[in-house]
C-alpha cells in the first residue's frame, strides 16, 4: 500500500501541492530525490514564462512539513515525522523564476506526469487510489515564514528585496482543501 504524503512548492511563481506517493515511509534522501524528479516532471509540462530556462530542473534547498499538533510549519530533519497524507513545503534555492511567494497553498493533486519512486534500482509506480476512508479536509495557513531574500528581477536582472520577517508565523488567509491523517483543524 503506497505512503502519500501532499508536497508544495512554488513552479514559475505559482504554487503547486502534489500527492507524491510511496511504496513506504521514505528517508530523506529518497523523499528529496522523488520529489525532485516529480516536480522536475511537472515543470516539463507548465507553460514557461518568457526568458525562463529551457530546461529548468527542482532542486530542493530545505523541506518543511505541517506539524497538526503545534499548528505550524517545522523543519523536516527525520523521517519519523512523516505520517501518511501530511503537508509538505519544499523550497528551491530562490531565483527570478522559483521565488518562495506567499499565498494559500491549493488544492492538492495527481501529478501531471508521475515519475516512478526509485530506490535501490527498483521502480514503483503508484496506482491510482482515492484518499482512506474519513479522511476531512484541513486548513493550512499560508506559505511558511520566508527570511528577507534577495532575487533578480526577471526583466532587468536588478536585485530586489523579497521581506517577510524571520521566525513569523504565516497570516491564516483562507480555507485550503487539504487533509493530514483525517484530521480537520480550524486555522484563524
Amino acid at each position: 500500500m503506497p505512503f502519500t504524503l501532499l508536497v508544495c512548492g512554488d513552479l514559475y511563481q505559482d504554487k503547486v501541492n502534489l500527492e507524491v506517493a510511496f511504496p513506504h515511509r521514505p528517508d530523506l534522501n529518497e523523499l528529496r530525490r522523488h520529489i525532485e524528479s516529480t516536480f522536475s516532471a511537472e515543470m516539463g509540462v507548465m507553460p514557461k514564462p518568457m526568458g525562463a530556462p529551457a530546461h529548468d530542473q527542482f532542486v530542493v534547498a530545505k523541506m518543511q512539513v505541517y506539524d497538526d499538533v503545534l499548528l505550524k510549519w517545522t523543519d523536516l530533519t527525520q523521517p519519523n515525522q512523516l505520517h501518511e497524507y501530511d503537508q509538505l513545503y519544499c523550497h528551491q534555492p530562490q531565483n527570478p523564476w522559483h521565488s518562495d511567494v506567499e499565498k494559500d497553498l491549493p488544492a492538492p493533486r495527481q501529478p501531471s506526469r508521475p515519475a516512478g519512486f526509485q530506490s535501490a534500482g527498483a521502480g514503483f509506480a503508484p496506482p491510482a487510489a482515492a484518499p482512506p476512508a474519513g479522511f476531512q479536509p484541513q486548513q493550512y495557513p499560508s506559505y511558511p515564514p520566508q527570511q528577507s531574500t534577495p532575487v533578480l528581477a526577471p526583466q532587468s536582472g536588478a536585485p530586489q528585496q523579497q521581506v517577510v520577517p524571520s521566525g513569523a508565523l504565516p497570516q491564516p488567509m483562507g480555507m485550503h482543501a487539504v487533509c493530514t491523517r483525517g484530521r480537520v483543524i480550524q486555522i484563524g
